[in-house]
């Protein structure tokens, strides 16, 4: 199921892990997003595989664009 969106975390937020089913692409539009790979500001896009794991937060804050569920793992 793919599914899309426009997602901000406010100043000091703090996502729990969870696993990314189906793969995800994030574009950061203002703010910064960080997670356990790095920190993202904006203009990036972050491609993440499905099943990968990952807690996003936010320093600052951040909104984003999220498609998710669109790169299932390949057979």
């Amino acid at each position: 199921l793919e599914r899309v969106a426009l997602e901000r975390l406010d100043a000091g937020a703090l996502l729990p892990t969870s696993e990314v089913r189906g793969g995800e692409e994030i574009l950061v539009l203002s703010g910064a997003l960080a997670d356990g790979e790095g920190t993202y500001g904006e203009r990036t896009w972050i491609r993440n595989p499905d099943g990968y794991r990952r807690a996003l937060r936010s320093k600052q804050g951040a909104v984003y664009w999220t498609k998710r569920g669109h790169l299932p793992r390949e057979a």
